[in-house]
């Protein structure tokens, strides 16, 4: 078991919470981390690029001139893709884009960034974190306390007014910890998780 420290909002040291070895890996497989990235990436892509072909391009439907005689080349479309106003050969089509990975996979790569930001010394472990008023100025106020500047909180559960008073701070981002990613972990250089969101990823990833 680990140990790590537990701090209040008020950036005092409350204790120690223990933690399963098994929710930060000191593997070396970065190449993981690359295909979980590049997973989710994939994943997201809408995949609505669309070209139309010389069939689907309007007009184009008389021969533009005799085919022989004229001197010129044979030609039997003004919409073939020589053409100006031409169909495009070979041009994006909607497609999907998403594609799975093992979840082994997935859930080592998440081990692994979380293992890289313990390491950095830019996790820390709140008791609770909480913003009755829902007021910007306040959640400001209270992440500034905790010598935060561009950080990922991470909770246990939905939390409508911290996410409310947080939304609209640069630089922060407020996720549930049954819905943390890798993307978000790199994406942030500093991470701030409450206790009840901390066993709820140990839960996840350990499991």
């Amino acid at each position: 078991m680990a140990k790590l420290d537990l701090w209040n909002i008020g950036k005092e040291k409350v204790g120690t919470v223990e933690i399963s070895d098994g929710i930060f890996s000191s593997s070396k497989k970065t190449g993981v981390v690359y295909e979980a990235v590049k997973n989710l990436m994939a994943n997201l892509r809408r995949g609505t690029a669309s070209t139309k072909t010389r069939g689907l391009v309007s007009g184009g439907g008389k021969k533009p001139w005799k085919q022989k005689g004229t001197g010129r080349a044979r030609a039997g479309s003004t919409r073939a893709p020589h053409w100006r106003h031409g169909g495009v050969t070979f041009g994006p089509q909607p497609r999907d884009y998403s594609y799975s990975i093992p979840k082994q996979a997935r859930r080592l790569a998440l081990k692994v960034v979380l293992a890289s930001r313990l390491k950095e010394e830019a996790l820390w472990v709140v008791d609770r974190l909480e913003i009755p008023s829902a007021k910007t100025k306040e959640a400001a106020g209270t992440l500034a306390r905790l010598g935060l500047k561009k950080a990922l909180i991470v909770l246990g559960e939905k939390s409508e007014s911290v996410e409310r008073s947080i939304r609209n701070l640069k630089g922060f981002k407020v996720v549930q910890a049954d819905q943390l990613n890798v993307i978000d972990v790199l994406r942030f250089p500093q991470m701030l998780i409450t206790e009840s969101g901390l066993r709820k990823m140990e839960q996840r990833l350990v499991s």
